[in-house]
């Protein structure tokens, strides 16, 4: 297997949760899937006809005022647009409207979601199930399903995920909506392979490929068929990769589909990197962000931030190229073209990931004070959103700075607050590793017999989440 170095697995992992594989993305919010599912109740106690109208008109006035706010995509029209939906969300519970009470529940959920505020978006997306579960509305619920589980992916509990994912599947199944059951199965593909199960990721995806071949879903089959691409790629398949690369491109040219293409292009140039080949590298990724560039012009709000977010995500890809090839100042200049971008398009989450990596520029160069400054550039942002897996990450990383800049006990404060962490979310993995950074902290210091006791505690982690390779370092 040729190993996607990790700069790239990050790219793709971000990659996969925004295009159109998921359920609900940035371009796909769950109220636009819940258009056949709202239905009107009459349970509604002591409100006469007339005002029963009048309210009902005001709610929904809300809520397309609310959907207009978001198209903007901005910091502010996504403010007011949560003042919009909870007045809408008011009404509802006033008039007794239990339906439209779920789908304006959904629908806060995922303003939260594109703040990547996941624990609160996560809130709302079961006050939403609850609902939908309540008034036996089958296709409802399994689109909230998908939303709490994108939720859970988010905040790094995968295998929760999985569970709601496959809640999700089979009710999409028992109401033959075969396009919906493939794109929750794309987006488990997408959960196994951040998992590193990859033939559970390629099994998924292949059963997604099969019925959007009977859909003749062109663009889904394109989507699909570049993850299956990368999951080839990832298993040290290259030559299967190529074959799924090229058919998705096929199909995105005769769909003219420019950021389908884009979004291929970017993961073909994630093989050429793994490949050694840093020219055909650079010169796809370089494609991608012309048609990315080229679509700018008919696009909005939502999708224009999006588009923006790919862009920025591209030239990350890049700037790893520039510094495997010891050019730190393109690496540096393409990382701050990536971080404007990703601020234009109100990305939180991804500045905070690209700004780790520019930390790690910053360490490879010696220049440990702006590294200091990017992780905790990074770490405000992740604690904004409550990311508190990522928050975790970038603990760890500043733990390591300090230690490098001999300041264990900083190091010692930063490790302890990402094992905190990691047990409040339950990532087990993740504590593991941290523990293992403080045994060895503790060697350094000469303070073995601590040292033994915390590697010990680390094996018995690794043990339980049967990570053989950790195990045996």
């Amino acid at each position: 297997m040729i190993p996607i170095p990790t700069r790239v697995i990050l790219i793709s992992t971000l990659l996969i949760s925004s295009v159109g594989a998921s359920l609900v993305n940035a371009q796909t919010p769950p109220e636009r899937l819940n258009w056949e599912v709202t239905r009107k109740s009459d349970t509604a106690q002591n409100v006469n006809t007339l005002d029963r109208q009048q309210a009902q008109t005001r709610g929904t006035q809300l809520l397309e005022q609310a959907g207009q706010l978001l198209e903007q995509g901005t910091v502010q029209s996504q403010a007011q647009a949560i003042a919009n939906y909870e007045q809408a969300l008011k009404i509802w519970q006033d008039i007794g409207e239990r339906s439209q009470e779920a789908s304006t529940l959904l629908s806060l959920g995922t303003v939260y979601y594109l703040q990547s505020n996941n624990q609160k978006a996560l809130d709302y997306f079961n006050q939403g199930l609850i609902i939908r579960r309540e008034i036996k509305d089958s296709l409802g619920e399994a689109v909230a399903l998908t939303s709490v589980a994108n939720a859970y992916s988010n905040l790094g509990q995968k295998q929760k995920a999985i569970d709601f994912y496959n809640q999700a599947l089979q009710l999409f199944r028992a109401q033959g909506k075969h396009s919906l059951e493939a794109s929750v199965l794309h987006t488990m593909g997408n959960v196994y392979s951040n998992l590193g199960q990859t033939q559970l990721s390629l099994n998924a995806y292949s059963q997604a490929l099969a019925i959007q071949r009977t859909e003749s879903d062109r663009k889904a089959q394109a989507e699909t068929l570049t993850s299956l691409g990368r999951a080839y790629a990832n298993l040290g398949e290259n030559q299967k990769a190529v074959e799924s690369l090229n058919q998705a491109l096929a199909l995105q040219r005769a769909e003219n589909d420019l950021p389908g293409q884009a979004d291929t292009l970017t993961i073909v140039g994630t093989l050429y990197m793994a490949l050694g080949e840093t020219q055909l590298s650079l010169e796809s990724f370089n494609q991608a962000l012309e048609l990315r560039r080229a679509a700018e012009g008919t696009l909005s709000g939502i999708a224009l931030a999006f588009n923006r977010t790919q862009q920025a995500l591209t030239l990350s890809g890049m700037s790893g190229i520039y510094r495997s090839l010891g050019q730190p100042e393109k690496a540096i200049a393409s990382y701050d073209r990536a971080l404007e971008l990703l601020r234009s398009a109100g990305d939180l989450r991804n500045t905070a990931e690209i700004l780790n990596q520019v930390s790690f520029l910053y360490d490879e160069l010696g220049e440990k004070q702006k590294a200091l400054d990017s992780l905790n550039a990074a770490l405000a942002i992740q604690q904004q959103v409550k990311d508190l897996p990522r928050a975790a990450f970038t603990l760890g990383n500043l733990g390591g700075i300090y230690l490098s800049l001999g300041e264990p006990q900083k190091a010692l404060d930063a490790y302890n607050q990402a094992r905190e962490l990691q047990q409040q979310v339950g990532d087990v993995a993740g504590e593991a590793s941290t523990l293992k950074s403080i045994a060895q902290l503790y060697s350094s210091l000469g303070d073995y017999q601590f040292s033994v006791d915390t590697y010990n505690q680390a094996l018995s982690l690794f043990r339980t989440v049967g990570d053989r390779a950790r195990e045996a370092q």
